[in-house]
């Protein structure tokens, strides 16, 4: 089955209890998306307020590191529970050093890579990480159109390990959440598409029912 990951990034800022209360009844993984105004221009969900939405989670954490210096959050995140701790491949980081620290937190390491990043640049880090977060637009705002190389880009990782969970984020929707997980997603990032969609039942059940080749 397909996981479905809604980002809270995408819900009404002014109504994220609200937010919550539809991932928790429709989705499997809360999305937390963590951005510095550095690394990206923009600045979303602070400490305090990812504390509040893990407390009020029925669904595991994902957080989505969007920083220049991921490893100040570690701590923090494992503190409040998330499951996994996900954070770009791009700067030029102690990445082992992080996977290390992350796992000794008790969440699942994972890397996640722009879309105009070579893929080849994950293959040293592949044995050592749960998860690869494929953008599907670039970082920093919700509601992009979806980069079609993305598809590409997931076969590719997909490619390199049989184990790990790749994860797609931005731009995903029911139109082309069929190519993505044929070519070897497991979780699919959505934002806008399922905060707007007026049947999150139904957009759910359709993701969810999304099978992948062995």
């Amino acid at each position: 089955m397909t996981k479905l990951a809604p980002s809270l990034l995408a819900a009404n800022p002014l109504n994220l209890e609200e937010g919550i209360r539809n991932i928790n009844e429709f989705a499997d993984i809360l999305h937390l998306d963590v951005m510095d105004g550095h690394f990206v221009p923009n600045l979303a969900l602070g400490i305090l307020t990812c504390e509040s939405a893990c407390k009020t989670s029925l669904v595991p954490a994902y957080a989505h590191l969007m920083v220049s210096n991921p490893g100040e959050y570690i701590e923090k995140f494992g503190n409040m529970g998330a499951k996994a701790f996900v954070w770009h491949v791009e700067p030029d980081l102690d990445h082992m050093k992080i996977i290390s620290l992350v796992k000794s937190s008790g969440m699942k390491p994972g890397l996640a890579i722009k879309p105009d990043t070579d893929c080849d640049v994950l293959k040293p880090f592949i044995d050592h990480i749960n998860i690869v977060t494929i953008m599907g637009v670039y970082p920093g705002f919700s509601g992009q159109k979806f980069i079609p190389s993305t598809i590409d880009r997931v076969a590719m990782a997909r490619g390199f390990s049989g184990r790990i969970e790749i994860e797609v984020d931005g731009g995903v929707g029911l139109e082309n959440a069929p190519a993505l997980v044929e070519n070897g997603a497991d979780i699919l990032v959505s934002g806008s598409s399922f905060f707007n969609s007026k049947d999150k039942k139904a957009f759910s059940d359709k993701i969810r029912s999304l099978r992948r080749k062995p």
